[in-house]
């Protein structure tokens, strides 16, 4: 099974060949290309491990700790209580925002929304953040517009694919549970797309280029 590092590497060199640049053998943080490319990775990645998705949400239950306070996991983009409670997140705690204190004196289920690192990421996410990537590498070198297209291209259909496995995938989670809650996606009334910054509606994904 490849690494979080092999595939890392693996990204970033698919990026290197959109401009004609020789692959590299392994991490080089002194190489303009790598550097670059590297950047380009934490920007995409930081922007998909924001989104929703089957693999990186569930319903947790959080365990208070010796002092009656909740310890956030630390991959976690995101908790929120199931029952509504106003509860925060502050520094690496649950927080009662109504009491002003990380006493919460209870364990609590929660919504967890987490990162999730390369390598525990299904094939379709990976397939999705390489064409993201491919894309905005070659957009941000000011690449010709005829393959600029061809990359927006390849990233919308794995936009697509991606929404289409995980809706799916949220199907079969709904009703193999018989809670219906094994996993959460968030306010579904206002999904986005993977790779678009609003809704739907007219609205331009971050592929398409005029």
């Amino acid at each position: 099974m490849p690494t979080t590092a092999n595939i890392k590497l693996s990204l970033i060199n698919s990026m290197l060949r959109t401009i004609g640049s020789a692959p590299l053998a392994g991490e080089d943080t002194s190489h303009p290309d790598y550097i670059t490319a590297n950047a380009v990775l934490e920007e995409v990645i930081e922007d998909f491990s924001s989104k929703p998705l089957w693999f990186n949400n569930s319903i947790e239950t959080l365990s208070q700790d010796n002092d009656g306070r909740i310890p956030v996991p630390t991959n976690a983009v995101a908790v929120d209580p199931t029952d509504g409670s106003n509860l925060a997140v502050a520094g690496n705690f649950l927080y009662n925002v109504d009491k002003r204190t990380d006493i919460i004196g209870k364990d609590v289920e929660c919504y967890v929304h987490r990162e999730i690192e390369l390598g525990l990421m299904p094939r379709e996410a990976i397939k999705f953040i390489r064409a993201a990537c491919r894309f905005k590498f070659y957009a941000d070198e000011d690449g010709g517009s005829q393959k600029l297209q061809v990359y927006a291209q390849a990233a919308q259909l794995s936009e697509l694919e991606l929404n289409s496995v995980n809706i799916a995938r949220m199907d079969m989670n709904f009703f193999a549970s018989g809670s219906g809650r094994t996993f959460f996606i968030p306010r579904p009334s206002n999904y986005q797309h993977i790779g678009s910054s609003a809704g739907s509606g007219g609205v331009k994904t971050i592929f398409q280029t005029s």
